[in-house]
Protein backbone atom coordinates (compact mmCIF):
# COMPACT_ATOMS: atom_id res chain seq x y z
CA UNK A 1 0.00 0.00 0.00
CA UNK A 2 1.27 3.58 -0.70
CA UNK A 3 1.99 5.87 1.69
CA UNK A 4 1.28 8.70 0.23
CA UNK A 5 -1.50 9.33 -2.65
CA UNK A 6 -1.00 12.99 -4.60
CA UNK A 7 -4.34 13.73 -6.68
CA UNK A 8 -3.30 16.39 -9.35
CA UNK A 9 -6.45 18.45 -10.57
CA UNK A 10 -7.62 18.01 -14.52
CA UNK A 11 -10.28 19.40 -16.57
CA UNK A 12 -11.44 18.34 -19.88
CA UNK A 13 -10.39 19.83 -22.38
CA UNK A 14 -11.86 18.58 -25.81
CA UNK A 15 -12.71 15.09 -26.81
CA UNK A 16 -11.70 14.06 -29.87
CA UNK A 17 -12.46 11.59 -33.19
CA UNK A 18 -9.83 9.41 -34.57
CA UNK A 19 -10.50 7.66 -38.09
CA UNK A 20 -11.33 4.20 -36.43
CA UNK A 21 -14.15 6.58 -34.87
CA UNK A 22 -13.03 5.62 -31.43
CA UNK A 23 -12.76 9.08 -29.22
CA UNK A 24 -10.02 10.50 -26.80
CA UNK A 25 -10.69 12.27 -24.04
CA UNK A 26 -8.11 15.26 -23.23
CA UNK A 27 -7.75 16.08 -20.13
CA UNK A 28 -5.75 19.25 -18.86
CA UNK A 29 -4.20 19.66 -15.43
CA UNK A 30 -4.77 23.55 -14.09
CA UNK A 31 -1.66 25.07 -14.69
CA UNK A 32 -1.97 23.66 -17.91
CA UNK A 33 1.66 21.56 -18.10
CA UNK A 34 0.43 18.05 -18.02
CA UNK A 35 -2.20 16.40 -20.65
CA UNK A 36 -3.84 13.57 -19.59
CA UNK A 37 -5.55 11.35 -22.42
CA UNK A 38 -7.05 8.23 -23.01
CA UNK A 39 -9.25 6.35 -25.57
CA UNK A 40 -13.28 5.60 -25.30
CA UNK A 41 -16.17 4.70 -27.75
CA UNK A 42 -18.14 6.92 -29.57
CA UNK A 43 -21.12 6.64 -27.07
CA UNK A 44 -18.84 7.62 -23.84
CA UNK A 45 -17.39 10.16 -26.11
CA UNK A 46 -20.07 12.04 -27.00
CA UNK A 47 -21.52 11.47 -23.55
CA UNK A 48 -18.63 14.01 -22.45
CA UNK A 49 -18.76 15.92 -25.57
CA UNK A 50 -22.54 16.61 -25.23
CA UNK A 51 -21.88 18.66 -21.85
CA UNK A 52 -18.80 20.52 -23.20
CA UNK A 53 -20.96 21.65 -26.65
CA UNK A 54 -23.80 22.36 -23.70
CA UNK A 55 -26.18 19.94 -25.88
CA UNK A 56 -29.32 19.84 -23.89
CA UNK A 57 -31.30 16.30 -25.21
CA UNK A 58 -35.02 16.04 -25.11
CA UNK A 59 -34.73 13.18 -23.04
CA UNK A 60 -32.15 12.89 -19.85
CA UNK A 61 -29.33 10.63 -21.05
CA UNK A 62 -28.05 7.90 -18.50
CA UNK A 63 -25.20 10.04 -16.98
CA UNK A 64 -28.28 12.63 -16.38
CA UNK A 65 -30.66 10.38 -14.64
CA UNK A 66 -27.81 8.95 -12.46
CA UNK A 67 -27.08 12.99 -11.71
CA UNK A 68 -31.06 13.39 -11.18
CA UNK A 69 -30.99 10.67 -8.76
CA UNK A 70 -27.93 11.63 -6.86
CA UNK A 71 -29.78 14.87 -6.59
CA UNK A 72 -32.93 13.80 -5.30
CA UNK A 73 -31.37 11.58 -2.20
CA UNK A 74 -29.54 14.91 -1.31
CA UNK A 75 -26.14 12.92 -2.48
CA UNK A 76 -23.16 14.86 -3.55
CA UNK A 77 -20.25 13.59 -6.21
CA UNK A 78 -17.70 15.29 -4.29
CA UNK A 79 -14.58 14.11 -6.73
CA UNK A 80 -13.81 11.53 -9.17
CA UNK A 81 -10.42 9.70 -9.55
CA UNK A 82 -8.28 8.17 -11.95
CA UNK A 83 -6.72 6.01 -9.37
CA UNK A 84 -4.89 3.04 -11.57
CA UNK A 85 -3.95 1.61 -14.87
CA UNK A 86 -3.68 -2.23 -15.21
CA UNK A 87 -3.21 -3.79 -18.68
CA UNK A 88 -3.59 -0.19 -20.57
CA UNK A 89 -6.98 -0.16 -18.75
CA UNK A 90 -7.60 3.09 -16.15
CA UNK A 91 -9.81 2.89 -13.25
CA UNK A 92 -11.74 5.44 -12.00
CA UNK A 93 -13.83 5.97 -8.44
CA UNK A 94 -16.64 8.05 -8.14
CA UNK A 95 -16.66 9.54 -4.23
CA UNK A 96 -19.90 10.91 -3.12
CA UNK A 97 -21.11 12.38 0.00
CA UNK A 98 -24.53 12.73 2.07
CA UNK A 99 -26.07 15.48 3.80
CA UNK A 100 -24.93 14.11 7.44
CA UNK A 101 -21.30 13.58 5.50
CA UNK A 102 -20.91 10.21 4.79
CA UNK A 103 -19.08 8.95 1.60
CA UNK A 104 -19.10 6.14 -0.62
CA UNK A 105 -16.49 5.23 -2.97
CA UNK A 106 -17.85 3.55 -6.10
CA UNK A 107 -15.89 1.44 -8.90
CA UNK A 108 -16.26 3.58 -12.12
CA UNK A 109 -14.82 3.72 -15.71
CA UNK A 110 -13.40 7.04 -15.98
CA UNK A 111 -15.67 8.15 -18.88
CA UNK A 112 -18.57 7.36 -16.86
CA UNK A 113 -16.87 9.12 -13.88
CA UNK A 114 -15.79 12.32 -16.10
CA UNK A 115 -19.83 12.69 -17.50
CA UNK A 116 -20.90 12.60 -14.52
CA UNK A 117 -18.26 15.48 -12.57
CA UNK A 118 -19.27 17.47 -15.48
CA UNK A 119 -23.30 17.06 -15.03
CA UNK A 120 -22.73 17.55 -11.37
CA UNK A 121 -19.72 20.26 -11.90
CA UNK A 122 -17.57 18.08 -9.49
CA UNK A 123 -14.02 18.04 -9.60
CA UNK A 124 -11.62 15.51 -11.70
CA UNK A 125 -8.63 14.47 -10.18
CA UNK A 126 -5.86 12.25 -11.82
CA UNK A 127 -3.37 10.04 -9.59
CA UNK A 128 0.32 11.10 -9.60
CA UNK A 129 1.21 7.29 -10.29
CA UNK A 130 -1.43 6.81 -12.73
CA UNK A 131 0.24 9.97 -14.83
CA UNK A 132 3.38 8.31 -14.25
CA UNK A 133 3.04 5.23 -15.75
CA UNK A 134 0.22 6.22 -18.17
CA UNK A 135 0.00 7.71 -22.13
CA UNK A 136 3.22 9.76 -22.50
CA UNK A 137 2.49 11.27 -26.14
CA UNK A 138 2.15 15.12 -25.83
CA UNK A 139 -0.99 15.88 -27.27
CA UNK A 140 0.49 17.05 -31.10
CA UNK A 141 2.07 13.73 -31.52
CA UNK A 142 -1.23 11.90 -30.46
CA UNK A 143 -2.76 14.72 -33.26
CA UNK A 144 0.00 13.38 -35.86
CA UNK A 145 0.04 9.85 -35.26
CA UNK A 146 -3.96 9.03 -35.32
CA UNK A 147 -4.74 11.62 -38.01
CA UNK A 148 -7.45 13.64 -35.15
CA UNK A 149 -9.03 16.25 -35.89
CA UNK A 150 -7.46 19.56 -33.94
CA UNK A 151 -9.27 20.59 -30.60
CA UNK A 152 -11.49 23.62 -30.85
CA UNK A 153 -11.07 26.13 -27.83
Amino acid sequence: MREEIMEIKFKVSGVLSDKAEEQIVVLKDEKNQETFTFWVGPAEGDAIRFVLDRVNPSRPMSHDLLGNLLDQFSIKVSKVVIHDMKNATYFARIYLTNKVGGELVIDSRPSDAIALALRTHSPIFVDSEVLKKGNRDSIDGLLEKYNVNKLEG
